[in-house]
């Protein structure tokens, strides 16, 4: 079964999604706790858009805190398994020719499908 993030991140209680443009520059999103908002930068694609709203609702499902640098890729991994099923992976990798286009098959980033397979599971 599909995950669809934005109904996930719909059911986070009292949390909204904004759209910006005036993120820093090499920020897409960021998670403010203060006020429960995520914000995502305007004119992002629809997978950069799916991974990231992914990877702000893993942020929020694991709380504030943590060592950045570890958070960062705790979320990734995280983010990475939840959009990307063994199933679905192994469908595709037997007939796509190239990694841009078996990240497209699985409608997510490159980054997040070398995460992916990064971190397989020695049962995977």
């Amino acid at each position: 079964m599909v995950h669809h993030p934005w109904r996930a991140v719909r059911a986070l209680a009292d949390w909204t999604v904004y759209w910006t443009k005036d993120l820093p520059a090499g920020i897409d999103a960021a998670t403010r706790w203060s006020d429960k908002t995520i914000w995502v930068r305007a004119g992002l694609s629809q997978v950069q858009r799916r991974c990231i709203i992914e990877h702000e609702r893993q942020h929020v499902l694991r709380g504030p805190g943590g060592h950045i640098g570890r958070e960062e890729r705790l979320v990734d991994v995280a983010t990475a398994h939840q959009l990307i099923l063994l199933e679905d992976l192994v469908q595709a990798s037997k007939w796509a020719r190239s990694m841009p286009e078996l990240a497209d098959e699985l409608n997510v980033t490159e980054d997040v499908l070398h995460i992916r397979l990064r971190h397989l599971h020695p049962s995977e």
